[in-house]
């Protein structure tokens, strides 16, 4: 799976989608178990890819805090 979404570029291309309301959906949750994406990896695939995409606005309250400098 990890090659996988290495050769598609996953990290920035790949948008979350569910096949909801049927019974066998998969849910984002998921996407949490995959030890090979890192947190911006995962929050890329499950929101903010599509956002870039579809060109919509992220609310503040999902957007990641600017990291702070080290003292």
């Amino acid at each position: 799976l990890e090659g996988t979404f290495d050769a598609i570029s996953a990290r920035t291309q790949l948008l979350y989608c569910s096949d909801w309301p049927h019974w066998d959906f998969d849910l984002p949750a998921k996407m949490w178990d995959l030890p090979f994406l890192t947190e911006d990896d995962k929050r890329n695939i499950l929101g903010f890819n599509a956002a870039r995409v579809f060109g919509l606005e992220v609310p503040a309250k999902y957007r990641k805090p600017a990291r702070q400098a080290a003292e």
